[in-house]
């Protein structure tokens, strides 16, 4: 990056955030919840950004936050991790979405429950429930649907 690019995107970049607390929210485009700042035609994540601006390269890491907040800029508060480590935290912090909260859900707990409880086969289970054998056999082994 040249330093002509790196003093224009810290000013962009400081300039679309705010204060908050000790987290500096970026207060204007997201895509899936996360800052994002478009310049000369390339679309750049903030807190990736943030990092490699007053950090360093990421390279293949990911900009993980300490804070948990998507819009947050503060280097302080982002790290790199591999995909691993942010699996880890958000399991550990409660924030992955398991079962119906997960947006891909087709079945409901209530559902799992019942499968759980059936007598009958993988194949008419699968069917009953609009599912392939696999996510029944998995349900069964609590392979998946862990939680309940």
């Amino acid at each position: 990056m040249s330093p002509e690019l790196r003093a224009e995107l810290t000013v962009r970049l400081i300039r679309g955030c705010e204060l908050v607390g000790p987290c500096l929210i970026w207060t204007r485009a997201t895509q899936s919840g996360y800052g994002t700042l478009k310049y000369q035609q390339i679309m750049y994540s903030t807190h990736r950004l943030a990092h490699e601006l007053f950090i360093g390269p990421l390279g293949k890491n990911h900009a993980l936050h300490s804070c948990d907040r998507k819009t947050c800029c503060n280097p302080m508060h982002i790290y790199a991790g591999t995909h691993e480590d942010n699996m880890r935290d958000l399991a550990i912090r409660g924030l992955a979405s398991k079962g119906e909260k997960n947006p891909s859900s087709i079945l409901t707990e209530q559902q799992v429950l019942e499968i759980r409880a059936s007598n009958s086969s993988i194949n008419e289970l699968a069917e009953k429930y609009g599912v392939v054998r696999t996510t029944i056999a998995c349900i069964r082994n609590r392979i998946t649907w862990r939680h309940i």
